[in-house]
């Protein structure tokens, strides 16, 4: 757990201060806490991570008076930094009902798995949900996590209708694990043709996520493929860089069902389309195709221009692939 706290933090230089700390968790945890709070360094990513492991170890056995004697501490360090463990011990450890529906909706906003699920299943919370989170949404202060949080409970609470009407009022997702958030729900409210298009949409999305574009032809079902298909052709042409992005990636390949034939010049056009968006992964797609000529005529020139565009956002990979241009001669 630390090492990945670390990791997520760019702070592994670190990591040796708290090793004795996390060994220490495995039979003694007050004492590893006490000396995570000791420790604790005044650089910000460091410090997020050492709230953020003392927060979980905490959560581990939340009857332990000895080591929620440190909730104080940890929740007012943490909050301030924004650390969605710290936010879910304070509203855990409040007192004042408003108090522990504020600190949970923080961290389920955050996307606090925990804090999630009691929102989502737990019937007997000490606050009604739904109105917390209709009150958020009013306040403008919901994203799409707390959204479906709340569609969540009208299905736990059988209200089908209202559920859906919200889950129809969703129009595009760019995250595979919300859109299959949403293909379960639809599938809870006994709308099935909704949940195999939603289902579609997350499998196309995993898909691309992982570079891996026959991911979907796994499930050996054509029609949440179509439904996929059909939403992302309709919002790229309304203007969705991340559905050209999609699309264009699509076209470089025939797909299992036939679906889509390979053509490179629908490719290139929704890529390019996606690139002038700003799509940073349509600019380094474009680099690689122009570089490797891969079914166009390979030009180093323009090559080096998209991975130019896509270094200039951070672009780790096509800042690598700029540079062999460079040693080629290409500026």
């Amino acid at each position: 757990m630390i090492t990945e706290l670390y990791k997520n933090n760019n702070v592994e230089k670190e990591i040796s201060d708290y090793v004795k700390a996390l060994e220490m968790a495995q039979t003694d945890v007050t004492s590893a806490i006490q000396k995570l709070l000791d420790t604790a360094p005044e650089q910000t990513n460091a410090k997020f991570a050492v709230l953020a492991l003392a927060a979980e170890l905490i959560n581990m056995d939340p009857k332990n008076t000895k080591n929620t004697k440190f909730v104080p501490q940890v929740a007012e360090l943490g909050c301030k930094l924004g650390v969605s463990q710290c936010f879910y011990i304070a509203g855990r450890f409040a007192t004042c009902k408003t108090k522990q529906y504020e600190y949970i909706c923080k961290a389920a906003a955050k996307g606090y798995i925990s804090a999630l699920h009691d929102l989502r299943t737990v019937k007997h919370l000490p606050f009604d949900v739904i109105a917390v989170v209709q009150n958020a949404m009013k306040q403008q202060m919901a994203n799409q996590q707390l959204v479906l949080v709340l569609i969540h409970r009208y299905a736990l609470d059988s209200q089908f209708e209202e559920a859906l009407r919200m889950l129809d009022s969703i129009t595009e997702c760019s995250d595979s694990q919300l859109a299959m958030e949403i293909s379960y729900l639809y599938s809870q409210c006994r709308c099935i043709d909704k949940h195999l298009l939603w289902y579609g949409i997350s499998m196309t999305l995993q898909a691309h996520n992982n570079g891996n574009r026959f991911m979907l032809c796994s499930a050996n079902n054509k029609a949440p493929y179509l439904a996929a298909l059909f939403y992302f052709i309709r919002h790229a042409n309304a203007g969705n860089h991340v559905a050209m992005y999609t699309l264009g990636s699509l076209y470089l390949h025939t797909d299992m069902f036939g679906t889509i034939k390979q053509d490179y010049n629908k490719a290139m056009d929704y890529l390019i389309k996606a690139a002038n968006l700003n799509n940073v992964e349509a600019m380094y797609m474009l680099g690689n195709l122009c570089a490797e000529g891969n079914g166009i005529r390979q030009d180093l020139a323009t090559a080096t221009h998209w991975y130019t565009q896509a270094a200039k956002q951070n672009h780790e990979l096509a800042k690598l692939k700029l540079k062999q241009c460079h040693i080629q001669g290409y500026k």
